[in-house]
């Protein structure tokens, strides 16, 4: 059941990246029906009858942490061109960020961990005239 829910979440994140969703738009598509799949653009330029959608700094895929700039350019409100523009490759760069943020919380744990005042129970019992006592 752990595994489903792994798999199943993994499914989830990898299908919400701009550029695994943007082979889901083909020409003719209202400008609405890009809003819906893409979400909302990062910016928007009309020129008369042109309008030009922009996604910056997308992820590419779920298994990478390259980005790129996304164009969707409309003609009377319907697609006529889409595509990446500008691409970043990954250079480790966020991978390192990454680890390091994984890194300063785990840190941050255990900083709050041994500022939080440990209690002690101790358990005594008599047997006749001894007393133990365990303390924990």
């Amino acid at each position: 059941m752990k595994y489903l829910m792994i798999a199943l979440l993994s499914l989830l994140l990898t299908a919400c990246t701009t550029g695994e969703k943007i082979g889901d738009l083909s020409p003719g598509m209202s400008r609405e029906q890009v809003i819906k799949t893409l979400g909302k653009p990062d910016g928007d330029a009309v020129n008369g009858k042109n309008e030009l959608l922009t996604y910056s700094n997308r992820l590419m895929s779920g298994w990478g942490y390259d980005r790129a700039d996304y164009k969707v350019v409309l003609e009377d409100n319907k697609v006529v061109q889409y595509g990446a523009d500008v691409i970043r490759q990954d250079n480790g760069a966020a991978a390192a960020r990454a680890l390091t943020a994984q890194q300063s919380l785990l840190i941050w744990q255990q900083q709050q961990a041994l500022q939080q005042p440990r209690s002690t129970t101790t358990n005594c019992s008599q047997f006749g005239n001894n007393v133990t006592g365990n303390s924990y």
